[in-house]
């Protein structure tokens, strides 16, 4: 019998420094996705969170080699699956 592993699936606001994860989905309305995908960021693209502002501030992230911050408040938007190893 197979060995089934869980991914853990968690907001992007709460990936720490250093780790890659995928984008699954948003968790926000129509209008906000349409933003979300203008830059590009679609469901099944692979985002490493490259630094965290102290005190809540923004997100840093690389995404198809792309430095984009983001408010912590936009990264709660986005959910991620982390990419097991």
């Amino acid at each position: 019998m197979p060995l089934m592993t869980k991914t853990l699936e968690l907001t992007l606001d709460l990936v720490a420094k250093g780790k890659k994860v995928k984008l699954l989905s948003f968790n926000a309305d129509s209008l906000m996705c349409a933003e979300f995908s203008s830059l590009g960021f679609l469901p099944g693209d692979e985002i490493e969170v490259v630094e965290r502002a102290p005190f809540g501030g923004p997100i840093s992230i690389n995404h198809r080699n792309q430095l984009f911050a983001l408010r912590k408040e936009l990264a709660k938007l986005i959910i991620t699956q982390e990419i097991s190893l």
